[in-house]
């Protein structure tokens, strides 16, 4: 799998099981024409919380997808050589239980600010 955030690959499930990974292949097919937008949304908007940052639970309400599809377009991001986006605190999700908090890097500012110029 490529890990370039910007080339719409989307990750498909590992799986011994025949049907599934037949089927994350298909949700991958289906995801790979939205993946780049979100992923550019979804920097856009940590860009625009700094230091406050995002749980995937609030960046899935904020940005009205589901909370899986905020973590496959997180994780690779996260992943990086350098990573853009990272997590130092945590904050209650809607259940009570601790979440990540994720903010850009330095990195993660610097890319969000040549997407800006490139606009």
């Amino acid at each position: 799998m490529q890990t370039n955030w910007l080339d719409q690959t989307v990750p498909i499930a590992p799986s011994d099981i025949p049907l599934a990974r037949h089927t994350s292949a298909l949700g991958a097919q289906d995801a790979r024409p939205r993946a780049c937008a979100q992923t550019r949304r979804y920097l856009r908007l940590l860009a625009k919380r700094g230091d406050e940052g995002l749980t995937d639970w609030e960046a899935a309400d904020l940005m009205g997808i589901e909370r899986t599809s905020i973590t496959a377009r997180r994780r690779p991001l996260c992943t990086l050589a350098e990573p853009w986006v990272v997590t130092n605190s945590t904050r209650p999700g809607p259940t009570g239980i601790k979440n990540c908090v994720w903010t850009l890097s330095q990195a993660g500012q610097a890319a969000v600010a040549a997407m800006t110029e490139a606009a």
